[in-house]
This record gives structure tokens, sequence and C-alpha cells, in this order.
């Protein structure tokens, strides 16, 4: 995934796999709608446990 450090848009994500298409939905639609790195991180309650965390914790780690 990559940020912009200082708004926090999605610039681009890339994910292979059997899932990446699952995997890649939150970041398209958080694109679409402009919403954040961090809010999409935080605001969403995520599945636990559900492989889409994996989504969430790239986002957090991008240190935003």
């Amino acid at each position: 995934m990559l940020a912009d450090p200082g708004t926090g848009r999605l610039l681009g994500a890339h994910l292979m796999g059997a899932e990446a298409s699952t995997l890649i939905q939150p970041l398209v639609l958080a694109a679409t709608l402009g919403i954040d790195a961090t809010t999409l991180a935080e605001s969403p309650y995520w599945i636990h446990p559900a492989l889409t965390e994996v989504v969430e914790n790239a986002l957090l780690d991008l240190g935003l």
C-alpha cells in the first residue's frame, strides 16, 4: 500500500493471491469515497478472525 504521508490519501495497493479480489475491495471503496488510510484502518469494525484483518494491519503499518 501507498498513501500520501501528509493527507493519508490512498495512492495505490498491490495484492496477489487467491483472495486478492476480496482484500482489495475495502481499498477500492476508500479510494472511491475519499476515505483516508487512517480512517479506514480505525473506523470500521474489522471482523476477527478474518483474512481482511491483513488489510487493516497493512493500513496501520503505514505509520500515518
